[in-house]
């Protein structure tokens, strides 16, 4: 035996309406949880483009970072560089010197030599 939901054919008035107002319910609920799981979906996308956006910054700043070092580093090689070029100049200013100093001592040697043979 059938029941007066089942009898589509033969549903009259408060039948037909208790009928299509539990597929409206039915049809509600779906829609409701659809629209919830929408609602969770955006909000993780949401919280994952967040993510996103803290990390382009952080990366971004790291960049920065990462730029900043390069330069003080390049800056320091220059610094080592003018450094070992100062000391090399100080270097070849000293021996300079003592070039200097010994030919002096070979022109006054030249000189005493000179006076000794015309003191014979």
């Amino acid at each position: 035996q059938k029941t007066a939901y089942e009898m589509e054919r033969g549903l009259v008035g408060s039948e037909m309406c208790i009928r299509d107002r539990r597929k409206r319910e039915e049809e509600a609920i779906k829609w409701k949880e659809a629209g919830e799981n929408l609602q969770q979906k955006s909000a993780k996308r949401l919280n994952e483009y967040k993510d996103n956006a803290r990390v382009k910054k952080l990366l971004a700043e790291k960049k920065k970072e990462v730029q900043k070092l390069k330069e003080q580093r390049t800056a320091l090689k220059a610094e080592a560089k003018d450094k070992e070029t100062a000391a090399f100049q100080s270097k070849i200013d000293q021996l300079l010197r003592k070039q200097a100093e010994l030919s002096e001592i070979l022109v006054h040697r030249e000189k005493l030599i000179t006076q000794l043979e015309i003191n014979k």
